[in-house]
């Protein structure tokens, strides 16, 4: 059966995105650029390195108190923050994760994609109705990746309508070969709204870009292919 992009469950944060005191910024609807650990104090350098080394050795809670050390000495540097958040959210420390994302926003309350991050750890909490929130508020700061975040939650809860909206906002902000999983997403919501004509007219479209990007764009984006019933 086609997976759909809304329904994927969310692996591990978005933290690696940020690894300067201040994200590149991004264009409405694209993901945040990170400029590089270059961009960091050279002081805290050394423990950001020894943690990362730390994360690949799945040695989360060492990570979390190694960055830990990196914001003793830069309190007010984000991209610390999240580094550890992501530490303790993959070490299961959830609640610590949230902590350290308020501390982001408090930071830096208009940076859409923080809401947006920190939404995710809220879903991963199964704290919908929160993360729901944030995911709205990222879109507010004109952070439109979010429309894929809430659309995921409102098909959960069964607010079709609020889905297929969000949805086609999201829609507008993608190239074509991006956009084919999305028509077949949304075909899927119109089924379960009872209309069937749209949901044949957005299937109709998917097919038409999925035939025209070609074979070995197909082989490379599996997730793409449709159906088969």
């Amino acid at each position: 059966m086609r997976p759909s992009l809304l329904s994927y469950p969310l692996l591990a944060p978005l933290t690696v995105l940020l690894l300067s005191t201040s994200m590149a910024a991004a264009k409405p609807g694209q993901p945040p650029q990170a400029s590089g650990k270059s961009g960091l104090p050279p002081r805290v350098i050394p423990y950001v390195r020894r943690g990362d080394a730390l994360m690949g050795e799945e040695e989360f809670d060492k990570a979390a108190a190694t960055y830990s050390q990196a914001l003793q000495l830069e309190p007010r540097l984000t991209a610390l923050y999240a580094m550890r958040a992501d530490a303790y959210e993959l070490g299961h420390k959830t609640d610590k994760a949230l902590s350290d994302w308020n501390s982001i926003i408090a930071l830096k309350p208009k940076m859409g994609s923080n809401y947006l991050l920190r939404g995710r750890v809220l879903e991963n909490m199964g704290k919908d109705d929160l993360a729901l929130k944030d995911y709205n508020h990222a879109i507010a700061l004109g952070y439109k990746v979010g429309y894929k975040d809430s659309a995921r939650l409102y098909e959960r809860h069964g607010q079709l309508k609020e889905c297929v909206e969000h949805i086609s906002r999201y829609l507008e902000t993608q190239k074509p070969l991006d956009s084919i999983q999305f028509y077949f997403d949304r075909a899927r919501v119109y089924q379960k709204l009872g209309r069937a004509d749209l949901a044949a007219a957005d299937t109709s479209t998917a097919t038409k870009l999925l035939k025209d990007c070609g074979t070995e764009n197909i082989d490379k984006y599996p997730v793409l292919v449709p159906d088969k019933k």
